[in-house]
């Protein structure tokens, strides 16, 4: 699902209805959808290693559990491969907004 509102519209209300109305968002979309998130989650790994699975028939995959090292190399792909080949298909601005907001919360910066 995915709710949008015009800047202007947003700006139409007052500092109260926003608040109001950010925390029915939050209430009533964002935390439901990342508990069927987390849910499907433990399903699939379910599904797919032998657990109980509702969508059929299970598979017997091994679950292997990632490691720091693992961790840190998807990090390191993620710094040397991903962001800058995304980097040089957006524009400056959209670079600039990404180490702004996500860049930031995620302590990864594009160079």
């Amino acid at each position: 699902m995915i709710t949008a509102m015009s800047m202007k519209t947003w700006d139409s209300l007052s500092g109260e209805e926003q608040s109001q109305l950010q925390a029915l968002i939050t209430e009533q979309m964002e935390t439901p959808a990342w508990q069927v998130t987390a849910d499907e989650t433990v399903q699939g790994v379910a599904c797919l290693t032998g657990g109980e699975c509702s969508h059929g028939a299970p598979n017997k995959l091994t679950l292997v559990p990632v490691s720091n090292a693992d961790v840190g190399k998807a990090h390191q792909i993620l710094v040397d491969n991903v962001l800058p080949a995304w980097a040089g298909k957006v524009s400056s601005d959209s670079v600039d907004q990404w180490n702004a907001t996500a860049g930031r919360e995620g302590g990864v910066q594009i160079k």
